[in-house]
């Protein structure tokens, strides 16, 4: 009956919008109707409106170059970003830690424009984010995108897959 009630619903829209590719396959299927593929709405602006926002309001220079924003902490986060840190590869030390991957760190709280500063001045960017992954493309940073099978994967891997960019995805620690 949802559906059927949802179906209806959706048939009233002129146009019908995902930001997955997947997406456009389940309107298709489970509402008989066409639906488009298309980017998500934080890449309307370009690189230079983020830097805008970024070095606006007062915002302080990131204490590091590492930029970790983790939404589903798990070990192989924590084992990745560790062995970055321990191992070299330029990062001298964590930048900012968006909700956390160890259990007893407290993040601070920081604004959209400091958020922002730390994603411009970040030389790699650990996430498992779709978010962090725009950001990421727009301010032309390197990532590395941890896999989430239990949150799902559609919008990371069509966002990947539009950017060439699906060698950014890891599922584990093997994989990296």
């Amino acid at each position: 009956e949802e559906l059927e009630e949802c179906a209806y619903l959706l048939k009233k829209f002129d146009c019908i919008s995902v930001r997955e590719e997947s997406g456009v396959e389940m309107c298709e299927k489970l509402f008989n109707i066409s639906a488009t593929h298309v980017l998500d709405p934080t890449m309307l602006l370009n690189k230079n409106d983020y830097v805008d926002i970024a070095l606006s309001n007062g915002t302080i220079a990131s204490p590091g170059n590492l930029l970790t924003y983790i939404l589903d902490p798990c070990l192989d986060a924590d084992y990745i970003i560790d062995g970055l840190v321990r191992d070299g590869y330029q990062l001298n030390k964590v930048a900012l830690r968006v909700n956390p991957t160890k259990d007893n760190f407290r993040p601070r709280q920081v604004s959209v424009e400091q958020w922002l500063r730390g994603f411009y001045e970040a030389k790699l960017i650990v996430t498992d984010s779709f978010h962090a992954c725009v950001f990421s493309i727009i301010l032309q940073k390197p990532f590395i995108v941890i896999g989430n099978q239990e949150r799902g994967n559609a919008r990371i891997d069509s966002l990947l897959k539009v950017f060439n960019l699906q060698m950014r995805k890891v599922l584990s620690v093997q994989d990296f």
